[in-house]
Order: C-alpha cells, then structure tokens, then sequence
C-alpha cells in the first residue's frame, strides 16, 4: 500500500524528520513507523484483521492519526466516532456501518462491542519484531466508510477503497505540492475524512503534519509557534479568524510565512476572499469538491481578479460538465446541473441504491449542485439544486440572493432558501450581522440590487445551526422562521 511504503521509505531516509507536531508533543518518522508497526502488531493480536470494519473514537489526534496508519496497514476499514458527537449519535454509526471493534483512548460505553484502549507509550516500549506479512496488499479492499453530512437528507454512507485511496493521495499532491519537511496544518479535526486524507497525502510527500489537540489553542499561535507552511481552514474556521482579528486596513498579512491558504467546505463570498488575501496570506485558493468525488476544482494561488462565485477551474484529470435535466450539455453561461469524474471517486453509497443511482449515472457523478461555466471557463457556484426555489416559474439561486446580502456592510454572512406560502414557494433569508439594520433595510437593499427576486422575510440570528463540517443547515433555519411566521 502507498501509504505504508512511504512511511517505511521516510523512516529509512529521513528518520529523523519530523512527520507529525502539535502543540504538546511531536514524532519523527523513525518513531511514528515504529508506533506504527507495534500499533499494527497489538491490533492484529487482539483480533483485527484485514478487512475488520473498526470504528475510531480518540480524544488526542495523535494517537487518532497512528491507530489509523496502523490499520491502513492491517488492511482494515475504519469508521470515524468522533469523540464529541452525543453517544446515541455514535451508537446509530456502529449499528449502520457494522463495526466490529472500537478503538479508542478512553473507556466510554462499547455498544456491545470490544473496546480496545490504545496507548502510545506502551506502543513505544513495546520491542515486538515487525512482521511484514501483516501488510495487506489487496487494493480493492476497503480503507475507509465515510458517512456524510446530511445537510439535505439523511446522511449516506459510502466507502472508499485503497486504490481509490491512493488516487486521491496523488490527486491532492498535484494539486497542492507539499515539499519535505514543510508543514500542513488543516485546522478541521481529524475525525473528518477530508483532513485524514490531506494529513496522510502530507505524510505520503515526507511533510510534517500539524495537528491542534485542543479547540483552545489559537489557530494563529499554532501557525507562528509551530512555523505552518500550508494552512487549511473551513469557511466558517476562516470568517472567525476575520471577526477575530486585526482591522481590514493593516498594511501587512498577518501571517507572512505561509505558502498558501486554503478555504473550502461552502461558498466564499468575494469580500471574504480579498479580507483573507489581505489579512491573512495573499497566497489563497479556493477549492470545490465533495467527500465522494476529492478535489475537483481550484482557483489559482496569485489569484487577483476574482470572478464573482467562481471556485476554479476543473483540476488535473478531472471533467466537469455542466448539463439540463435531460443530460444534455448546456452553453456556456447558462446554469445547470454540475456533473463531474475523475481519479477516486466512489462507487456508489451503502445500502442506498436509489441514493446511488441518483448520483452515479453513465460514469459520471451528479454533486447536487448547480453552476455554470463562465467564457474563461471558470466554474460558477450557484448552490444546491434541493434549494432552488421556483418563484412564480421562474428558478431562483439561493447564492444569487445571499452574495447580495453579503455585500451589505452589516451582514456577516447570509443563508437564503424557499420558504413554501399557500402552497407556492417564496425566497426567505436569515443573516448574521455585526452591527444594528433593520429587516426593511435590508429588504430594500435586496430589491435595489436584484428586484423581483429579493427574498420575503428576513430572519436575524446569532448563530446559524451547523453540521460537524461547519455547513448551515438551512432547513432547521427555514422551520424557525416557518414557526415565527406561525406565532
């Protein structure tokens, strides 16, 4: 397996390199292959075994990166628990992925099943020999089962094989090259597929991964502390470094040493774009994609003129059409339903094949996004096709509404959706501000800029409710809305 030979290589050539630091302890890959193959080794004699679906629930992300790498090598399935989702939460993914072990660094509740405790210092005194016929060899056996966020249905689950694995690995350093030694810091924790991928894409480059084992940590003292090369953050991980920090007027970025910067998960408003440029790092670059598919497109790092929703252009190997209902192509500059394929998309979700027949049609993969392509060919995010709204037959864009309201000076950030009255639907809207404006006031500022299609009611919140991945979850907001209309 890709993974496991490059950590052997690393450990033989650089093996005193760092491989993995955060801000209590640090490993170099002479002692992370070596956790590695003991971890692997303990795991085998406690009954894991290639193809073993084991279910992950760590507290400490280090810990959480090795008992992954060891069970890459077993050739077993892992399934993230996240620590901190209620235990019903954790409970319904053991039963619906089938897990058959948990491994973890804290006794908890075990749902039926054995729990075993993996601790690090015991891997590093323990001086088993290594046994290489443990290494699974079999690329079609299954390396991971991701469940989804659910922010439009029940959330699917799906697997990921380690050949389509390894494509990924490939994929993502092509896109973002990460030099040896230089250190990636995705700030999202590792329970999330996206951040496991892109930590082991950094190991597999002989990088350092950077982890943060506490939410308390500043993101900003882990970058100057521990000297971080390539940052990844969420959108929303993003807008509160925004709130969080110096004036939008300072004359410098505030961090210097960083190569590039990375914002993904949800759309970026093109205001937040150049603040990050500016206060941040110039050296930024949106990515689109999804957990079933990777990367698939990325705007390019000296990015300066902007083209207003644009997430890129399609990366290396991958196609990207945009198409009408009937699968047929549409002209540039038209919207329509975006369809892609490429190296390591999935092969369908579990259990699920109505789901999967949606999603997979005639070797392509349907996101459930509208876009369209600009001449420059430039891919033009428009949102999810579950939240157009047909407003007296005509089809309005949820992003079209929102990029409005986020060029108010008091908006922070906007979620529209289709609200339905009477049986029709109508746009509505809830916002974050940062400072006093009225309802009507930005009602007006709507209809000056779009008409017609300004939304009807404006919902004001503190916070948006959010999925683990950081995502609004626009129809709780729509039922609170729809309940304060009631009232």
């Amino acid at each position: 397996m890709l993974i496991s030979k490059k950590l052997e290589e690393h450990a033989k050539n650089q093996p005193y390199a760092l491989a993995i630091i955060s801000e209590i302890a640090m490993l170099n890959y002479k002692i992370l292959n070596h956790l590695v193959w003991q971890s692997a080794l303990w795991l085998h004699q406690n009954g894991v075994q290639a193809n073993s679906r084991v279910g992950l629930s760590f507290n400490n992300q280090m810990t959480h990166m090795v008992a992954s790498l060891a069970l890459l090598r077993l050739g077993a399935a892992q399934i993230s628990l996240p620590a901190g989702e209620p235990e019903a939460v954790r409970e319904k993914i053991v039963l619906r992925t089938k897990i058959s072990v948990i491994v973890s660094d804290f006794s908890e509740e075990n749902f039926g099943l054995q729990r075993l405790l993996l601790a690090l210092p015991a891997m590093m005194d323990s001086k088993a020999p290594v046994a290489y016929h443990l290494c699974a060899q079999d690329q079609d056996m299954v390396a991971q089962v991701v469940i989804g966020s659910g922010t439009t249905a029940v959330a699917k689950a799906f697997s990921v094989t380690y050949q389509s694995m390894t494509a990924r690995i490939h994929h993502r350093l092509a896109t973002l090259p990460i030099l040896p030694q230089e250190r990636y810091f995705r700030v999202a924790n590792v329970d999330f597929f996206s951040t496991k991928q892109s930590n082991l894409a950094c190991l597999v480059a002989g990088g350092t991964v950077v982890l943060r084992e506490s939410k308390e940590t500043s993101i900003l003292s882990i970058c100057d502390r521990l000297a971080v090369d390539h940052l990844a953050l969420t959108v929303v991980q993003a807008q509160r470094l925004l709130e969080r920090g110096r004036s939008v007027d300072q004359e410098s970025p505030r961090l210097p040493r960083l190569k590039t910067l990375s914002v993904g998960t949800s759309s970026v408003t093109d205001e937040i774009f150049y603040r990050l440029q500016k206060n941040l790092c110039p050296y930024l670059y949106i990515r689109y994609g999804t957990n079933e598919f990777g990367g698939a497109t990325s705007t390019p790092l000296t990015y300066q003129n902007r083209i207003p929703g644009s997430v890129g252009k399609p990366e290396q190997g991958v196609e990207i059409e945009i198409v009408d209902e009937q699968d047929q192509p549409c002209a540039t500059g038209t919207v329509g339903i975006i369809r892609m394929r490429g190296p390591g998309m999935f092969n369908g979700y579990e259990d699920n094949p109505g789901a999967t027949a949606k999603a997979l049609r005639n070797g392509w993969y349907y996101p459930g996004d509208v876009g369209q392509f600009d001449p420059q060919g430039e891919l033009i995010f428009r949102g999810r096709a579950d939240d157009l709204i047909i407003f007296e037959g005509v089809n309005i864009y949820p992003r079209e509404i929102e990029e409005v309201l986020e060029q108010h000076p008091a908006v922070l950030e906007a979620a529209v959706f289709p609200l339905t009255i009477k049986g029709s639907q109508v746009p509505a809207a809830a916002v974050r501000v940062s400072e006093q404006v009225s309802e009507q006031a930005l009602l007006e500022f709507c209809k000056k800029h779009i008409n017609w299609r300004a939304p009807g009611w404006i919902l004001f919140m503190d916070e948006f409710p959010r999925n683990a991945a950081g995502k609004i979850l626009k129809r709780e907001i729509r039922e609170m809305l729809h309940q304060k209309l009631l009232d």
